[in-house]
């Protein structure tokens, strides 16, 4: 997918890739057209998150063997990324500690696009 913000150009996602520390889950908040979760190495779990209906299904249309090889480690959803992390802080556990404390390392990935009026 080629647009303002993409991550395949350049380079980009391999330097994003090499700065990651290693994590258990992955979050990706602003999937677009995944360049970055498309190529580094998968976590025990993967959230991919976009609020456009039309990009997450561009994903998942254009990348049907990503998504079998993944299987039920991969997350893609449609909604707000910030509503997907604050429902993950209040939801506690018997042991007190929320949703996301108990994933273990947790990387977020947060690269909101570039909007042209910006």
């Amino acid at each position: 997918m080629s647009y303002l913000g993409s991550k395949t150009a350049s380079g980009v996602y391999q330097k994003i890739i090499a700065e990651m520390p290693p994590h258990d889950t992955y979050i990706e908040t602003h999937l677009g057209g995944g360049a970055v979760m498309l190529r580094k190495p998968p976590a025990k779990v993967n959230f991919g998150i976009d609020i456009d209906p039309q990009t997450i299904e561009a994903f998942n249309q254009g990348n049907p063997e990503f998504l079998d090889t993944l299987g039920d480690s991969l997350f893609i959803d449609v909604g707000d990324a910030v509503d997907f992390l604050e429902a993950r802080l209040r939801r506690h556990a018997a042991d007190g500690r929320t949703e996301l404390e108990r994933m273990g390392r947790v990387l977020i990935y947060a690269d909101p696009p570039y909007l042209p009026e910006t």
